[in-house]
This record gives structure tokens, sequence and C-alpha cells, in this order.
């Protein structure tokens, strides 16, 4: 089933290369290799930057928990202030019928106005964490993601 997941997460990258100028093709690159990125704003956000989620561990820490605590495989993550939002894919259950993983999906994926369902945790207070709709774009073509609502 992660295969699956994989290869889910790979598409939803693809659409979001197809559907925004010059984001970095490597992001989808990694995750083929099994490295996950994410997106950051650096130089007094003035630039966009990605980099391998291992390169701050507390980040690694609550990308872990999160996906091992609600099931899901994230395959990017966008840093915007205090905040993470967590692209990711609904990993399948045994229980869950194929037409519910379907239907899952879908709604996870990226709509034509480039919103989708991500988590978005909170650094400073994480029970302010939640699940929620958020718009994406690609950082004055740098080739990194920066979340714009």
């Amino acid at each position: 089933m992660l295969a699956k997941t994989k290869q889910e997460a790979l598409s939803r990258l693809q659409k979001i290369e197809d559907s925004l100028a010059n984001v970095n093709p490597n992001i989808r690159k990694y995750l083929e290799d099994d490295k996950l990125y994410y997106s950051y704003l650096t130089g007094g956000v003035l630039l966009g930057s990605i980099d391998t989620i291992s390169y701050n561990p507390h980040y690694e820490a609550i990308v872990r928990k999160f996906e091992h605590d609600k099931g899901k495989f994230v395959y990017h993550v966008i840093e915007t202030g205090d905040t993470l939002a967590f692209l990711y894919v609904t990993i399948p259950t045994d229980s869950m019928s194929e037409e519910n993983q379907l239907y899952e999906w879908e709604e996870e994926r990226l709509a034509s106005v480039n919103s989708l369902i991500a988590y978005v945790y909170n650094l400073q207070n994480p029970s302010y964490s939640e699940f929620g709709y958020i718009g994406i774009d690609n950082f004055m073509d740098s080739g990194a993601l920066v979340r714009i609502f």
C-alpha cells in the first residue's frame, strides 16, 4: 500500500509542477529517492529555498509524529512564519474501501485554484494546529513553494 501511496504523492507533485510555473522538479525527484524536502524563505524573506527535512531535526520529528499519529504520508512541507504546512496523502487502511480511498484522495488533490487540504502545524502553539485548505504558489520563480493563504 505504501508504494501506491507514494505514487499518488509523486502524481500530486507533478500536478503542482504542471500548475505552477518554475516549481523546482527536484522536490519530486528527491521524493522518488525517499527524501522529503521542504520549502522555506530565507535572506530576509527575499529568497525561496528547498532543503531536506532532516536539515532541521525538530521539523523532521514533527512530521514523522504526524505521519504516525494521523496515518498520512507527507510529500512536501512548506514553512511559513511559525507554521509548517504538510502536504500529504492519506495512507489506505485495510478497513478502508477502495471507494472511500479514492474519495479521500480526490479531496486531498490540488484544486484548480491552486488550493489543497493540508495540515498546518503551529510551531509556537501546537494545540492551534489544524487541517484546512491552503493556497500555494511558486515564490518569485525560485522553485520553492509558498503558502499564500
